[in-house]
């Protein structure tokens, strides 16, 4: 043997418990799971409720971009080198 059975065994095994564990948790736990898959059913089910589109006012970001560059430009020179020699 080189070593490769060594390793083969033991993988196979832990695959099959896992396998055979996971029918049965799944067999004895289909009761949480059909209600669980009802409850998506339903709220998945139900129709989509549209939100209120704003008509008047801001719808995003309203705020002057000259103003927040102006202050981005001060805020970046502040942080620079060259800004410190002013």
């Amino acid at each position: 043997m080189d070593g490769t059975l060594l390793l083969l065994v033991p993988v196979t095994l832990i695959a099959v418990v896992g396998f055979v564990l996971t029918i049965y948790i799944g067999y004895t736990s289909r009761d949480v799971i059909a209600e669980e898959l009802k409850a998506v059913t339903t709220v998945m089910g139900q129709p989509v409720v549209k939100e209120t589109v704003v008509t008047d006012g801001c719808r995003g970001m309203c705020s002057d971009q000259a103003g927040d560059l102006e202050y981005m430009r001060g805020f970046m020179q502040g942080l620079s080198e060259f800004g410190k020699r002013d």
